[in-house]
């Protein structure tokens, strides 16, 4: 096994290098990436909201990624991945900073609704935060902070996602530190009499 617990050893060694070859905000930069779904493509605005970049601060970093072999990118399609090599290696030697990096991108992302498309947004990124899967997995796995949707959001949608008990506590304890949520849409889950109490 190599240091972060993975069977890969040489070629988690290698990427490790490589990242940190980089160097400075570069490979924090390149870090924060194991913030993504799996098997997704990553809107390169939302890679800015992650990084807290402008547009072209953001093309100028992905690029140098690009260079270094460490992400795929579609410039005509706008959009970032990962392989999932590199992805495993990101979340595992990035474990303690992946909640606070989930909470920053919710927080950071600007949306007034999260979970279905708002007419007039750029469409990668509103394909990206229209996804209520999408919306879930950041959710998650910034631990259901209290505070991580900010003050903003006032429509949430998280229909059909086999959301549980736990999941709608979870929901429950975002949805009021909020504040400004007006339209909350959780039809199609299996929430129990927990889940339902707690988001009463």
């Amino acid at each position: 096994l190599d240091p972060v617990g993975h069977e890969y050893g040489t070629l988690f060694d290698a990427l490790g290098a490589t990242i940190r070859r980089l160097g400075g905000p570069m490979a924090e930069r390149c870090a924060m990436h194991a913030v993504c779904p799996e098997d997704s493509k990553v809107p390169l605005a939302v890679v800015g909201q992650l990084w807290g970049t402008s547009d072209i601060q953001t093309r100028k970093t992905v690029r140098k990624l690009k260079e270094w072999h460490l992400v795929d990118v579609d410039w005509e399609g706008r959009t970032l991945s990962l392989i999932d090599l590199h992805l495993d290696y990101l979340r595992a030697s990035a474990k303690e900073d992946l909640a606070r990096w989930h909470a920053a991108l919710l927080r950071g992302c600007g949306r007034r609704t999260l979970g279905y498309n708002v007419a007039g947004e750029r469409e990668e990124e509103g394909a990206y935060w229209g996804n209520a899967a999408n919306v879930l997995h950041h959710m998650r796995g910034c631990g259901w902070a209290p505070g991580a949707l900010g003050g903003e959001v006032t429509g949430l949608s998280l229909w059909n996602l086999g959301l549980g008990d736990e999941d709608a506590k979870g929901v429950a304890a975002m949805v009021k530190s909020s504040g400004s949520l007006a339209t909350l849409l959780l039809f199609q889950n299996q929430i129990g009499d927990e889940g339902a109490k707690a988001l009463a």
